[in-house]
């Protein structure tokens, strides 16, 4: 638009207003489209939704662990080395 007005105050409102008027008028046109002219769409067969029945089961309970017992037996002593 700067070049045919010359002017770059034109130029740059141009390009702000369409950038407001481009999305609505594709939306505008996208309406329109899905309402009045419904070419290229593909129609889905409505699917009758039948409930069906969730089987809620118990929590499992979980086992805490054991600590293990400690073994009866030898114990192990310690002596110093004689030089």
């Amino acid at each position: 638009m700067w070049r045919a007005s010359g002017s770059v105050e034109i130029g740059a409102t141009f390009g702000i207003v369409e950038l407001a008027y481009k999305p609505l008028q594709y939306y505008i046109h996208e309406r329109v489209w899905y309402r009045f002219v419904k070419f290229g769409l593909i129609q889905e067969k409505k699917k009758k939704i039948e409930p069906h029945i969730v089987k809620v089961e118990q929590p499992i309970k979980k086992e805490e662990p054991q600590l293990e017992k400690p073994k009866k037996g030898k114990k192990l002593s310690y002596s110093k080395k004689t030089v």
